[in-house]
């Protein structure tokens, strides 16, 4: 959980109601909080070049190790099995 955008992942998980994102929302949420900026003002192709990043070098290793899985037809992504052990490691590391 080293990379930002990893644990950015695990922590939207976390807040969303329904514990699912898809990654578009995902992607734009990320996107927002790095420009510390409103959506409006970000460029369509840096969202686009945040959801590629996450889909090719984020997501893989987070699924690998189980805590997340991902519908591969609608790009939802949800908590996988060792998702509550991350993100207890997670709370314990910004203490």
């Amino acid at each position: 959980m080293s990379h930002r955008r990893r644990r950015a992942i695990i922590l939207a998980l976390a807040i969303t109601p329904w514990n699912r994102v898809h990654l578009r929302q995902l992607a734009d949420v990320i996107a927002i909080l790095e420009a510390d900026s409103s959506r409006t003002a970000i460029p369509t192709r840096q969202i686009t070049n945040v959801r590629t990043n996450l889909k090719r070098s984020h997501i893989p290793p987070l699924r690998t190790a189980d805590v997340i899985t991902q519908t591969a037809e609608s790009g939802l992504l949800e908590p996988g099995p060792k998702f509550e052990d991350t993100l207890r490691v997670l709370g314990t590391a910004s203490q």
